[in-house]
């Protein structure tokens, strides 16, 4: 747990809330905290575990650089592979993958950092040419939703962009989907099964950082109020998305259902209309997450506890999961 990452902060959280709740009469658990790229390797060797359980959040966690160290060291790991991993982290990637297996996702563009500035401004002439306002920047390999802006004036791409850039040297540009924010976890490895599909309707213009983790700014229900026609529809999305990468253990897919019918003055208001029953078309994929967060406040943990299983439970599936793969 920790890294080296943006992320490192939500990774220790969730490190410290899975040894709190991992059985002691199972499992011999001992953490290793991560502050760089090799000195923990000392410490895990050690150690000698039978089993290491990543609770690494972007960066060197989980894009796949840890799950490639651990291969080399033939130390059994929870969670996807280290090819899974590095395609689900880089978002660019993972938009080749839905439009090659026919998945529905917004409309984007990519600018590298080189690009933009030695170009000046034809990078955002060629956004606002391929793509209409409202638009979402994001960095291309990221999460906890760092880096991310929604766009609803041409003037604050700029800014936007250079946001995006001090996570990586790409930035992916989307068209903004206005619908309602879903998410589903999967569990699982050769028959994955998706679990309560999530609801979130967040209190700011969408799910970032500061709503992801401060429940006061944002509501998660769960199951999500959609039918139960959407409900199946998502859930076998999220199953089409999680085997398209091949993913093990368990993975969250993140989603939006277009609604349609919403008058133009509650457009980019998600508080506005969470959870009624406007008419819904297609469903997006957004992004999926191999190793989603684990925290009190995390979703695929409020998933799960839909379904009739307590967090120490939840842990332990995704280990066994681990443990099929050996």
């Amino acid at each position: 747990m920790g890294g080296v990452s943006s992320e490192r902060n939500i990774s220790l959280a969730t490190g410290e809330n899975v040894v709190s709740a991992l059985d002691k009469k199972k499992y011999e658990v001992f953490a290793i905290e991560v502050k760089d790229k090799t000195g923990w390797i000392t410490n895990l060797n050690k150690k000698h575990p039978g089993l290491v359980f990543i609770a690494l959040h972007g960066k060197f966690g989980e894009d796949g650089k840890v799950q490639g160290i651990l291969d080399d060291l033939e130390i059994p790991y929870t969670g996807s592979s280290a090819l899974a991993s590095m395609l689900a982290m880089d978002k660019l990637i993972t938009k080749q993958i839905f439009k090659a297996k026919n998945i529905l996702t917004p409309s984007y563009m990519v600018i590298d950092q080189q690009q933009y500035y030695f170009e000046g401004q034809e990078p955002i002439k060629r956004i606002l040419s391929q793509l209409k306002l409202p638009l979402v920047i994001k960095p291309s390999a990221s999460g906890s939703s760092i880096g991310v802006t929604i766009i609803k004036d041409k003037k604050n791409i700029k800014g936007a962009l250079k946001a995006a850039f001090k996570e990586g040297k790409q930035v992916l540009i989307e068209k903004y989907i206005f619908g309602i924010e879903i998410t589903v976890p999967v569990l699982g490895n050769k028959d994955p099964k998706a679990l309560p599909v999530i609801e979130i309707a967040p209190k700011r213009d969408f799910f970032d950082f500061k709503a992801k983790y401060n429940p006061k700014l944002c509501d998660e229900i769960v199951p999500a109020r959609i039918s139960k026609k959407l409900t199946l529809k998502a859930q076998n999305l999220a199953l089409k998305v999680y085997r398209a990468f091949g993913c093990q253990g368990f993975a969250r897919i993140d989603m939006i259902a277009k609604t349609s019918n919403i008058p133009a003055c509650q457009r980019l208001m998600p508080q506005a209309m969470a959870g009624r029953q406007h008419p819904t078309s297609n469903i997006y994929v957004l992004e999926i997450n191999t190793i989603p967060g684990l925290t009190e406040n995390s979703l695929m943990p409020k998933s799960a506890k839909a379904a009739g299983m307590e967090f120490p439970q939840l842990l332990d599936k995704i280990i066994n999961c681990a443990y099929e793969k050996v």
